[in-house]
């Protein structure tokens, strides 16, 4: 597959649900093209102003966007709900990352740097250890990282410093760049540890993976799909599961769409359209034509704010809805809400009442959703 790509991108490009993302060399912003059909988005985040090819700027990991901004802060944003939240680290120069993991090079007073090991568990930035006085590091993707000039390299597989090892410089020399099935372009410094790093790293896609691949056939796949849900937030049965924002978010962070969710009861689909009518911006790429219709109906019968009205139709255009059978009913929606003017409502407790007078049925066999 060939991209054209509008701008020149820097660094290195990560794919998440059907999107690009990449650094654009001349103004050092985050965009990201849509592989469908070439449609690029500015994601409107300014990151580190890069002097060195070997600089990286931005890494996803997980269902997170962790970023470097021009003010050399460390921000984490949810590429499922866009929430943005600044971590407590400054002076930062350049990151890894590598399956849950990511490397961290900060600069401090008297030429003093550290180099801090941070894990992402379920969209949560953990610090694992840390390095004062490191070197810059150096990385070719495969989770061997090496500080520059000591000879010293660590392995992301870790979860501390503890496995730091001495290169042979006669032997683990840096070769010239050629190119990995599994990591692509490298300059392969350890050769021997290669074949280890490609089955780890396909193992960790293969967990990634496994709810996706079973959505190809959901119908015959639904069972299995939650089970494997279910395995991965640790609970017995989504039954049980109280239906609260917080745990909603959990199940969803688990999906790499949403179409299994559309195999539950009328009661628990309530409160998942309930909830993502709040962050619109959650039916991005969620390949559910369910769930974006019964947002948009939502949206139009209930009191909800004119901001989230907003966020549905940034959602409609940025998604597209293009394969969608019922795209003309949510275009009725987008319609609506740009019409309407954009002023929010101030009596929250009615917007509260009305979602939970709001109910919605179940619509597998017919298609539609009604207030009952």
């Amino acid at each position: 597959v060939v991209m054209h790509f509008l701008h020149k991108p820097y660094g290195d490009i990560y794919y998440y649900k059907g999107f690009l993302f990449y650094q654009k060399k001349s103004n050092d912003k985050l965009f990201k093209i849509r592989l469908k059909d070439g449609q690029e988005f500015d994601l409107d985040i300014q990151v580190r102003k890069c002097t060195s090819k070997t600089y990286q700027t931005f890494v996803i990991v997980q269902n997170v966007l962790i970023y470097i901004d021009a003010n050399l802060s460390l921000w984490k944003m949810s590429l499922i709900t866009n929430e943005k939240v600044l971590l407590p680290y400054t002076k930062c120069l350049k990151l890894m990352g590598f399956k849950d993991k990511v490397l961290l090079h900060q600069y401090q007073k008297a030429h003093t740097s550290f180099v801090v090991l941070c894990q992402v568990t379920d969209g949560i930035f953990q610090e694992l250890d840390y390095m004062e006085g490191a070197p810059a590091f150096g990385f070719n993707n495969t989770g061997l990282t090496y500080m520059q000039s000591t000879f010293r390299r660590v392995d992301l597989e870790y979860d501390n410093f503890d496995e730091i090892r001495f290169l042979d410089p006669d032997v683990e020399k840096v070769q010239f760049q050629t190119y990995n099935e599994v990591f692509g372009a490298i300059k392969n410094r350890i050769p021997a540890e290669l074949p280890r790093k490609e089955q780890s790293y396909l193992k960790y896609l293969d967990e990634m993976k496994k709810i996706s691949e079973l959505f190809e056939n959901p119908k015959e796949s639904a069972p299995k799909t939650s089970e494997s849900v279910l395995s991965r937030i640790s609970l017995e049965s989504i039954d049980e599961i109280s239906m609260t924002d917080q745990n909603i978010d959990v199940i969803m962070d688990c999906l790499m769409n949403y179409q299994i969710l559309e195999k539950f009861d009328a009661k628990t689909k309530q409160a998942l359209i309930q909830r993502i009518a709040k962050t619109p911006k959650m039916l991005i790429n969620s390949q559910s034509e369910y769930f974006f219709e019964g947002v948009g109906f939502y949206l139009s019968e209930s009191k909800a704010p004119q901001q989230q009205k907003i966020e549905f139709v940034q959602a409609f255009e940025e998604d597209g809805c293009l394969q969608y059978s019922n795209r003309e009913q949510i275009l009725q929606f987008v319609t609506e809400f740009k019409m309407q003017p954009k002023t929010n409502n101030i009596d929250n407790s009615k917007d509260q009442q009305a979602d939970e007078e709001f109910k919605v049925t179940s619509f597998i066999d017919t298609n539609h959703l009604s207030v009952v």
